[in-house]
């Protein structure tokens, strides 16, 4: 697996996100302004050839930190993005990789507002499994 971005969104008045290097800086696009109750639309153009044998991109955020919160007491909002219905981005040559990031199942069922996530753009070398438990939605 190799780490392309790192990026840090915030849900607020203002959202921003950022691209800081790990392995390569990727220049990250968030589409239109992100909602607290939405997904997070993201495209990359990844710029790093990748090793030979076909590469799947995906994203995820983390909520970063929990302020007054614990594992026994979680915030009543997302805590990180859905890894169970994570996009997965099949690379293709000038045409840039679209993900979508799903708040993950919370009492609130949205992201937290004003809550600052972080995460990364990831390459894996296999695609993702595709059955009646976990969809596929590349």
């Amino acid at each position: 697996m190799l780490l392309l971005s790192a990026v840090a969104l915030t849900f607020s008045g203002a959202v921003g996100a950022s691209a800081s290097t790990h392995s390569e800086a990727v220049p990250v696009h968030v589409h239109q302004k992100p909602s607290v109750t939405g997904n997070v639309h993201i495209s990359i153009r990844a710029t790093e050839s990748l090793p030979p044998g076909g590469y799947y991109y995906y994203a995820v955020i983390v909520l970063k930190p929990y302020k007054n919160y614990t594992r026994n007491d979680p915030p009543p909002c997302a805590t990180s993005s859905n890894m169970e219905r994570t996009d997965y981005g099949d690379p293709h040559a000038g045409h840039p990789v679209e993900l979508a990031l799903t708040p993950v199942e919370s009492a609130a069922g949205h992201w937290c507002r004003g809550g600052v996530y972080r995460g990364g753009i990831y390459a894996v070398p296999y695609p993702p499994p595709c059955n009646s438990s976990y969809p596929c939605r590349s």
